[in-house]
C-alpha cells in the first residue's frame, strides 16, 4: 500500500470516528427533545386546556424518540461496520479495534528485512507495538517445497512470503492453520497450503507482486509483504577452500555437512532489480531492522541487492541488527557478534548500522545446550567493546525464548527493545 493509499485509509477510519460522534449527538439531542416533550404532555395533562395543550407536545414526544431510536440503529451500524472491516472477526471487542487503528495506526513506520523463521518471528513481536510494519523478504530460496513450484510454475519462492503473511495476518486461528497445513500423501505431498494459494494468486493476479498484495487483504495483514525482488534470483558462494556452490538450498546442504566456511557470497544476476516500494519503504521508514535470521542466506541475500544497502545506508531511520542467538552449523560457526557485523560490512560497506542489538542471557537447559552442540551451534559470543570500536551502539538484553526444545528470540522481547532503542529509552 502506498502512502497516499495508507493515507486515505486512515482519513476513512478518522471519518467512520467523526460520523459515529455525529451520530451520538443526534440522538443526544432526540432523547433531549423527547423529554421535553414529555414534560410538556405531563403539564398539559395536569391542566383543564388537556386538548389544546396536547397535540405540539405529542408530536415532540413522537419525534424526539424516532430521532433517538434512528440514531442508536445507525450508530449500532457503523460500530458493526468498523469491526467488520477491521479484519479482525466479527467477534472481537471494540476496544481491540480502536487499539488497531487509533493506537497501533500511530507507531513508528517500521521496514524488517531477512527471511526464514527469524523475519516471521519478529513480526510477531512488531505487530503488537505498530501496525505501520513492511517485511522486505528474500526470494533467493531454491529448496524444498518452494523450489520445486519455483522450477515448475516459474514462480518466485513462497515459503518464506507464506511465514510472513502467517504471522502479520489478522485472522481466526483455523485459517492460519489452513495457511500452514502440508498434504501428507498424494502428488501434493509435502506441499504447504499456504505456497499453493500464492501461486495461484499469482496467476490470478497475473504478477507475483499483485498476487502478495491480494493475499495480504484476505488475510487482513497488519502492514505490508514485499518481495525484495521480482527477478528469478540464484544465490551463489564462494568457499575458503575456493569452491563456488549456486543455490541457497546446494549452499545450505554442504555447509551442513562439513564444507569449508563460506568466504563470499554473490546474486545471480548482479544486475536484480529492487521493488520500487522498497526502497521507497526504507527511505520513509522511522526504524530499519535487519535480522535476526541466516547472515549468508537470509539477510544477505536482501542486502545484495542493488540499490538496497545505499537506501539504508542512505536513510534517517533508526538502523537496527537484531544478533542472532546460535551460531549457524557451517554458515556462521565460530563466528562472534563482530564477526557477524563484519561479513555485512564486507558485503555490504560500512555505515549502515547504528544498533546491535544482541542477546545477553545464555543460560539455558541442559539438555537443549548439549543437543544443538552436537549440531554444532553454539550462542553466539558478543564482545560489546570490539563491536563499539566499529562504530555502533551496543544494547543487551534477555531475549531468549525456549519453546519445545528450540532456541529462539523471543517476540515481545525484542519488540519492546526495539521501542526503547527508537525512543531513546536504551
Amino acid at each position: 500500500m502506498t502512502g497516499r493509499k495508507r493515507l486515505r485509509k486512515q482519513r476513512h477510519w478518522y471519518s467512520l470516528g467523526r460520523t459515529t460522534l455525529s451520530l451520538m449527538a443526534v440522538a443526544l439531542a432526540g432523547l433531549m427533545i423527547a423529554l421535553a416533550g414529555g414534560i410538556w404532555v405531563l403539564e398539559a395533562i395536569n391542566t383543564s386546556a388537556v386538548l389544546r395543550r396536547y397535540g405540539l407536545p405529542l408530536i415532540l414526544l413522537t419525534a424526539g424518540m424516532f430521532i433517538f431510536i434512528v440514531g442508536i440503529v445507525v450508530i449500532a451500524y457503523r460500530l458493526f461496520r468498523i469491526q467488520a472491516a477491521s479484519g479482525l472477526g466479527t467477534n472481537v471487542k471494540l476496544k481491540d479495534v480502536y487499539r488497531q487503528y487509533a493506537v497501533l495506526g500511530h507507531g513508528p513506520k517500521i521496514v524488517a528485512i531477512g527471511g526464514g523463521t527469524g523475519l516471521s518471528t519478529l513480526l510477531r513481536g512488531l505487530k503488537t507495538i505498530t501496525s505501520r510494519i513492511t517485511a522486505v523478504v528474500t526470494v533467493a530460496d531454491d529448496g524444498g517445497n518452494s523450489g520445486q513450484l519455483r522450477e515448475e510454475l516459474g514462480s518466485l519462492p513462497p515459503g518464506d512470503i507464506r511465514n510472513c503473511l502467517s504471522a502479520l495476518s489478522r485472522v481466526e486461528p483455523a485459517m492460519e492453520q489452513l495457511l500452514q497445513h502440508r498434504f501428507k500423501e498424494g502428488a501434493l505431498a509435502g506441499q504447504c497450503m499456504g505456497n499453493l494459494l500464492l501461486v495461484a494468486m499469482d496467476q490470478l493476479c497475473g504478477g507475483f507482486l499483485q498476487g502478495v498484495k491480494q493475499m495480504s487483504n484476505v488475510l487482513a495483514v497488519v502492514g505490508r509483504v514485499l518481495p525484495v525482488s521480482l527477478d528469478n534470483i540464484h544465490l551463489c558462494a564462494e568457499l575458503e577452500d575456493g569452491t563456488v556452490l549456486r543455490g541457497e538450498s546446494t549452499i545450505g546442504h554442504c555447509q551442513k555437512n562439513g564444507a569449508a566456511r563460506i568466504q563470499r557470497v554473490w546474486l545471480d544476476p548482479s544486475d536484480c532489480r529492487p521493488v520500487p516500494e522498497v526502497l521507497s519503504a526504507i527511505r520513509e521508514a522511522d526504524i530499519i531492522v535487519m535480522g535476526p535470521g541466516s547472515l549468508y542466506t537470509s539477510l544477505l541475500p536482501n542486502l545484495l541487492v542493488p540499490g538496497v544497502a545505499d537506501a539504508i545506508r542512505e536513510a534517517q531511520g533508526t538502523r537496527i541488527v537484531v544478533g542472532n542467538v546460535m551460531t549457524q552449523p557451517g554458515e556462521t560457526e565460530g563466528y562472534t557478534g563482530r564477526d557477524h557485523l563484519q561479513a555485512l560490512y564486507d558485503h555490504c560497506g560500512a555505515g549502515m548500522v547504528d544498533v546491535v542489538l544482541f542477546n545477553h542471557n545464555t543460560v539455558m537447559p541442559v539438555d537443549v545446550r548439549n543437543r544443538y552442540r552436537e549440531d554444532r551451534s553454539v550462542p553466539v559470543a558478543y564482545d560489546a567493546d570490539a563491536i563499539r570500536s566499529m562504530g555502533v551502539r551496543v544494547v543487551e538484553r534477555d531475549l531468549l525464548d525456549i519453546s519445545s526444545g528450540q532456541v529462539r528470540h523471543h517476540p515481545a522481547a525484542v519488540a519492546q527493545a526495539i521501542l526503547d532503542i527508537y525512543h531513546g529509552k536504551s
